[in-house]
């Protein structure tokens, strides 16, 4: 069983002798194979080499689409920090304008000449000079019931007291 493995009855060796492998005519010239273009084409392309050229166009495909997107992304980047350079400098303008607007000289000059006020002489000023502070005098003597009446005495002056902060208003 084992010679019928090795014996080679299955290959044609024909093609590599020597004396028989060339194809002659009948005037005993060797024949020249020439191949047509059809065959030459579908000799070179093969599913390996079609899928090695489809992904060879792929990637390249790929990598152009990569650079449109890096360009286009780039450009909106610029653009935007074109953008805010603008806008900082506007800011920059509108506070130092802010700035001058609401200095004191600012405030004084558009007082006098759009309101028409002045500054006031040292003769208009008058100050009230207070030496004692405010006292609470009460005039009756401190109530002396039980912790009821105590209670409601202190509620009662709770109230009053709110209703004459209220009528100050």
């Amino acid at each position: 069983m084992a010679s019928a493995y090795n014996t080679s009855s299955a290959y044609d060796f024909s093609a590599y002798e020597v004396g028989q492998s060339s194809k002659r005519n009948a005037d005993g010239e060797r024949l020249r194979v020439v191949r047509t273009p059809k065959q030459f084409i579908a000799s070179v392309v093969t599913p390996k080499t079609f899928c090695l050229f489809a992904m060879a166009v792929t990637v390249i495909c790929l990598m152009v689409y990569n650079n449109v997107c890096l360009t286009e992304v780039t450009g909106e980047i610029n653009e935007l920090t074109s953008d805010i350079a603008e806008m900082q400098n506007e800011n920059v303008r509108l506070q130092s304008e802010r700035n001058s607007l609401v200095s004191p000289r600012s405030v004084a000059e558009y007082a006098e000449n759009e309101l028409g006020l002045k500054r006031l002489d040292k003769y208009q000023t008058q100050y009230i000079y207070l030496y004692h502070e405010d006292k609470i005098e009460m005039t009756e003597a401190a109530p002396k019931g039980s912790i009821v009446d105590q209670v409601q005495h202190t509620f009662n002056t709770a109230v009053d007291t709110i209703k004459e902060y209220i009528a100050g208003w």
